[in-house]
């Protein structure tokens, strides 16, 4: 992100240079840099259009490793907080943690026996896009208590075309 951020600068990819535009760029409240093919062509447009545009608009986060930011990177775009307003691409779902983790996993390998717990907390701590919403937590005919959240989910057909190799990702665990 900040050799992205310094491209679009036009200036040395240096420590001083990053730390000085990845703060003016940080200020920008609903905008963030991103890139549609080449990511050495970097521009600034609205995170909701990213989001709403994942399969056009690409971008990049350093402070975490490559595999984790894939990951993130790959959930924001798969499930939204929000209505994008793109009724052709996403589709509103009322969902438990345990049916993202079963949407997710045909497409992840998210280790192994991964419990719906340890996957609840990883997205907590990750800061995924999808726990902002205020959950709405209800009683099942088996008196358990579950969350269950309003999301907007992307279409089978394209989530098959998102960025994302299926690997075992060791931030799951």
């Amino acid at each position: 992100r900040e050799r992205a951020i310094c491209t679009l600068y036009g200036v040395t990819y240096r420590d001083e240079n990053c730390n000085k535009y990845v703060k003016i760029i940080d200020e920008l409240e609903g905008l963030d840099i991103c890139y549609k093919e080449d990511p050495m062509e970097p521009f600034i447009i609205s995170t909701f259009k990213i989001n709403a545009y994942p399969l056009k608009y690409s971008t990049s986060n350093s402070k975490k490793t490559a595999s984790q930011t894939q990951l993130v990177d790959f959930v924001n775009s798969a499930i939204l907080p929000y209505d994008p307003l793109n009724e052709d691409i996403y589709e509103c779902k009322r969902m438990e943690t345990k049916d993202i983790l079963a949407l997710l996993m045909r497409y992840i390998n998210l280790l192994n026996k991964k419990t719906v717990s340890n996957f609840g907390k990883w997205l907590k701590s990750a800061k995924v896009n999808l726990i902002k919403p205020s959950d709405k937590k209800i009683l099942t005919s088996d008196n358990e208590k579950v969350q269950l959240r309003s999301l907007y989910v992307m279409k089978e057909k394209f989530l098959s075309k998102l960025k994302f190799k299926k690997k075992k990702c060791k931030y799951l665990n």
